[in-house]
Order: structure tokens, then sequence, then C-alpha cells
């Protein structure tokens, strides 16, 4: 790193060379779940840089943007992403290129610095006919970013299919976004009911149910859809304006934008500019594994406010005794040892209804997994050879997955798992045994209390002697 600043800040910088950083610059590798995108421009002689990073639906990640300085020779701009901050450090190539070295450290749990690295990127070229839905689509990013305050409701779907299994989800968000920034997101279907709320400094994320939250600081990541509508004219790929197309009562304009991994078509109102629908679909394809997932986020017509109460953008977790969740799941392993076993009642496959306080008396073995997690699927062997050898002796081999029946049916049916599955469709045992990540293995006792909570691959020697001893004693 010190010796490519030294080179860097070694080249000769003039306002000329400043000026040949303006543009549009695209990752070399297409493919990138880092940055994708980086945009430079020059205002009044203010430079300043917007960046992307890939992994986010329907578009990149926003990083935000952030003003372009001079230190020491050496062009540079620096993006607060949540607990993250990346410093990158810019220099245009003799080729045409721009090189950007970058520098990340991160204050979240655990702190990290992390290595330097470099990446190329080329200068996104001119295209006319991408020219003219960029029209367009700078029209659609102006009226989101003339929104002051307004009200929007969506429904979104999702779908991911790959050669072992395929997952579906729904979701609805009901969204208020004010005239300062701030906004409030209530989301029920597909999950745990939720709501996001941010205050222009912090994200919360609040569940009512279990009266829990988790707390996200942002920095220059942009936090709603909105806000990346707002910026959508930046979106990666080459697009075109198709034929119009009716949704519902609206005769559309229809932008569509491809990239080698994914299409994306946008269903656009011509008499507002917001956007009715957007419908993204994406292939993923290694050399040992391919996927492919849809997903559409249907929209009501936007409603405008003439202002917001400022309190339903606040959020103060003492006030309702809220509980962290975060640290509720690092304690989870080693706190809940020797207590009582949260009851609950779930559905299994057949839609047959479980209470687990009415299997006192066995050892049960709860298992948090699901069909696209790899390692849980790993793990999904060993849990059955233990429900076949001890299935008449006291155990009870239970699969908790969030998915809905007919995806557990048909991955267990493929695979020959006898053992039982129950479906967790909102989250609710899932987050009631402070089960972040998974697989998570908890061992449950004849007495109800929990004696063992594995997070990740559980040892199948260790796991079978607890059981073994468990059902014995």
């Amino acid at each position: 790193m010190v010796l490519l600043l030294a080179l860097l800040a070694s080249l000769p910088l003039s306002p000329d060379s400043t000026n040949q950083l303006v543009g549009t610059w695209l990752s070399r590798d297409s493919s990138t779940r880092g940055v994708t995108q980086i945009v430079i421009t020059n205002e009044n002689g203010v430079l300043r840089a917007h960046s992307w990073s890939g992994g986010c639906l329907p578009t990149d990640c926003d990083w935000g943007v952030t003003e372009v300085t001079l230190n020491e020779g050496t062009l540079m701009a620096t993006f607060n992403v949540g607990p993250d901050t990346t410093t990158m450090y810019f220099v245009r190539l003799p080729n045409s290129e721009l090189l950007a070295v970058f520098k990340t450290e991160s204050k979240g749990t655990p702190e990290f610095k992390d290595k330097d690295h470099a990446e190329l990127f080329e200068r996104q070229k001119p295209d006319p006919s991408d020219e003219n839905a960029r029209v367009l689509l700078r029209k659609v990013a102006q009226a989101y970013g003339n929104l002051t305050t307004a009200e929007l409701q969506f429904d979104f779907t999702h779908e991911t299919t790959d050669q072992v299994t395929a997952t579906h989800s729904s979701s609805h968000t009901r969204l208020l976004v004010s005239s300062s920034g701030k906004w409030r997101a209530e989301t029920s279907g597909g999950g745990e009911r939720s709501i996001g709320i941010s205050d222009g400094q912090t994200v919360w994320a609040y569940f009512p149910e279990l009266n829990e939250y988790i707390a996200f600081h942002t920095g220059n990541l942009r936090n709603t859809i909105v806000d990346r509508y707002r910026s959508i004219d930046q979106t990666r790929g080459s697009a075109a304006i198709m034929a119009s197309a009716p949704l519902g009562d609206v005769d559309c304009m229809l932008v569509k934008i491809e990239r080698p991994d994914s299409v994306r078509t946008l269903w656009i109102d011509p008499k507002t500019n917001f956007i009715l629908k957007d419908d993204i679909a994406t292939t993923h394809s290694t050399p040992i594994s391919s996927s492919t997932s849809h997903s559409v986020t249907t929209f009501s017509p936007v409603r405008l406010l003439p202002s917001a109460d400022d309190q339903v953008f606040s959020f103060d977790p003492q006030k309702v005794q809220a509980r962290s969740r975060d640290q509720l799941r690092q304690e989870a392993p080693t706190k809940s040892i020797e207590t009582l076993a949260p009851d609950f009642t779930l559905p299994d496959l057949q839609n047959q209804p479980l209470k687990l306080s009415e299997f006192k008396g066995k050892v049960v073995l709860l298992d948090f997994w699901a069909t696209w997690c790899a390692p849980c699927r790993a793990a999904l062997p060993n849990l059955e050879l233990l429900h076949r050898d001890f299935k008449d002796k006291g155990l009870l081999v239970l699969g908790v997955d969030t998915e809905e029946p007919k995806d557990q049916g048909a991955f267990m049916e493929k695979f020959g798992y006898t053992f039982r599955s129950l479906v967790d469709a909102n989250e609710k045992v899932k987050n009631l045994y402070h089960v972040g990540g998974i697989p998570v293995t908890v061992v449950i006792d004849k007495d109800g209390n929990i004696q063992m909570f594995d997070t990740g691959v559980a040892s199948y020697d260790s796991l079978r002697e607890t059981v073994r001893r468990m059902i014995t004693f």
C-alpha cells in the first residue's frame, strides 16, 4: 500500500488530469459483489464520487455521494457504510482505465482492518439507444428526488431456484418518507412482522411481537427503495426503451436494463415518472453450480402528504423496554444452557400441529435449517442417522424451517429424510430461541431443559454422545 500510494503521488496532477476522472466507471469484473460502479462528477470545481457495491436487490447497494479530496498528491474519497469506513484512492491510468485502491476499517463486532487491495474500472461507453433510456431514467430519478413527504405501499415477491432447492417468499410494506430524509417502514408477510425506523442517524429494526430490536449505523448507505430510485439512472447495464404496456389502468413506458447476469424491466407511469413495477431476473453460475432468482416489486400509487408527525420517525428501546436481538443471540449459546426451553406450537409438513411441551419425557433435538443453506444440508445426513438410531429409544428429531411446506417436503423426499420438520413461517420460534445464522442445533432433555446449543455444523460424535447420554440418564 505504501509503495503504491507513493507511486500514485509521483504521477503529475493537473486540472486536466483531474477532469479525466470525471465519468461513469464500471468494474472490470461484472460479477463482483464488491464495488461495482463509481460515478465521479465535477460541479463548479468540486469533485464528488458516488459509489455502489454488489449484493443488493433490486439495485446495487448505494454508498451515497462524498467529496473527492487531495491527500499528499493523491485523490481520495471516504465512504461511511454502516460500521465500515472505506477510503478509495483514485488514479487515471494511461490505458483509459481507473485504478482504485481500497482501505477499509470496521467498528463493528469484531473490529477489523481489511487488507488493502486495488481494482480496475473502465469508463462506460456511450450508446445512443442506452442514452434515450437514460433520459427517461433521469426523469424517474428526478421524480423520486423531488419527493418530500409521501407514503408508498408495495408488494414484494422473491423466488430462488438451484439444482437442489426452490424457495418462495412474499411481503407487503408501507413506507413513509419525510422531507427531512427520515423514514418508517412497516413490513408483514414473508417472515416476522417488523418496523424499520430511521431518524437520519440510526436505523432501528423493531420486532413488536418479541419486543426486540436491532440498531444499524448506516453512514452513507442509502436506506430505502426511494433512495435507490433517486439514482436509478446510474444503474449498471445496457438500457433500452421497450414498447409500452398496460399495467392496470395505466399505459406504462417499459425500460429494460440488461447485464451479463440479469435482466431488469421497469414499468414507469409516464404522467408521474414513478415506477409501478420493478421486475428483475438474475442468473448466477459457477463451475460447480448455478441458480436463478426472480423478484417483483409492485407499487400502489404514491400518496403525497403535506407533512408527517416527527414522532413516527423516532424510536427509544428503553422507553418500550425492548431487548437487543444481537446481544440475545450472542448470549444464547451459553446463557440458555440449563434453562427451560421456550414452549411453542408449529405445524408440520402435513399441517398437523406439534406442541413442544407435550413431549416431556423425550429428548428433543431441534435443528434450525433451510433448504438453501449449504452447511445445513451438510448436517442433515447426521441428523437422519440419529433419528433412525434413536427414534425408538426416546429421541425426537425436529427440523425448524421458515420455508413453505411444499419446498421443505420436496427437498426431504428427494434426499430420503424421514425425521419430522416444522414450518416456522413467521420466524416466531427461530427468534424465540434467539437463532441468528443457521444451522443451529438445540438439544432439550427429558425435563424440558436446554442442554446443548450449538451454532454451525455440530460434531456428529459429540452430538451422538450427548443424545445417548441424555436418553439413558
